[in-house]
């Protein structure tokens, strides 16, 4: 997986994320002074398939989560129970080629499926 980059100006938004020399990850956010400060992050990365699966359990301790579509092919997600690739129902839909999704303060399990093949999914939670 490698690191990536995408400013954004408004604070405490998502900046990018790094691995780790230890193997962590950690999500670069954005502070109010300008800058970016890195927060360990726990790695859901996964390969995503055109069967419904679980990409986040729930977790009350989740402050933000952020999901990047790494691939050339669209994702769908959808918190609380199996996502479905079409709109509607809950499903939110991230765009190939880097389209990614970022939340704070929602504990629901997270799910995902691809519109077709096996698409690479960065998938982090702090």
């Amino acid at each position: 997986m490698a690191d990536s980059t995408t400013p954004l100006q408004t604070p405490g938004h998502y900046q990018g994320y790094t691995r780790q020399a230890d193997g962590t990850m950690a999500i670069n956010v954005s502070t109010v002074g300008g800058g970016t400060t890195s927060v360990p992050a726990t790695d859901r990365s996964t390969i995503a398939s055109t069967t419904s699966k679980q990409l986040m359990p729930a977790n009350t301790a989740r402050r933000r989560l952020l999901v990047k579509n790494d691939s050339t092919i669209d994702i769908w997600v959808r918190f609380g129970g199996p996502a479905s690739a079409s709109a509607g129902g809950g499903n939110l839909k991230i765009s190939a080629n880097g389209g990614y999704y970022e939340m704070a303060g929602i504990s629901d399990e997270m799910h995902v499926i691809a519109a077709s093949g096996t698409p690479s999914i960065t998938a982090l939670e702090i």
